[in-house]
C-alpha cells in the first residue's frame, strides 16, 4: 500500500515537473520570436538594369560550356573597372534559370 502511494507521488510530481514546460505555463518564452513580415519590402539595393541581364545572357550564349562563377567572373572582368557594376555567382545562376523555365513555357505544343 505504501509502495503504491509513493509511486502515485512520484508519478504526479513528475507530471507536474513536466507541465512546468508547456508554453502555458512559461513566463517568458525559451528563444527569440520571429517577427512578423513586413507588407512591404525594400530591398537594400536597387534592381539590376536590364543592360546588365542582357549582357549575363549574351555571355552565357558565348560560352556555353561556362558555369555561372566563369560567367560572373567574366563580366566582373570586364565591367567593374570602368562602371563599378558587378555580378555574382548567384544573381548569374537564377537568372538563367528563370530564363531557362521562361524558354520552356513558350514553345510552341
Amino acid at each position: 500500500m505504501l509502495l503504491t502511494v509513493l509511486v502515485w507521488v512520484y508519478f504526479l510530481a513528475t507530471l507536474l515537473g513536466r507541465a512546468t514546460w508547456l508554453p502555458i505555463w512559461r513566463h517568458c518564452p525559451l528563444g527569440y520570436r520571429r517577427a512578423a513580415p513586413s507588407s512591404a519590402s525594400f530591398p537594400r539595393t536597387p534592381p539590376k538594369p536590364a543592360w546588365e541581364r542582357k549582357e549575363v545572357i549574351r555571355l552565357k550564349a558565348l560560352m556555353p560550356e561556362a558555369g555561372c562563377r566563369r560567367i560572373a567572373d567574366s563580366f566582373r572582368r570586364r565591367f567593374a573597372a570602368k562602371r563599378r557594376i558587378t555580378v555574382g555567382k548567384t544573381f548569374v545562376s537564377e537568372l538563367l534559370r528563370r530564363k531557362r523555365v521562361g524558354q520552356q513555357n513558350d514553345c510552341p505544343g
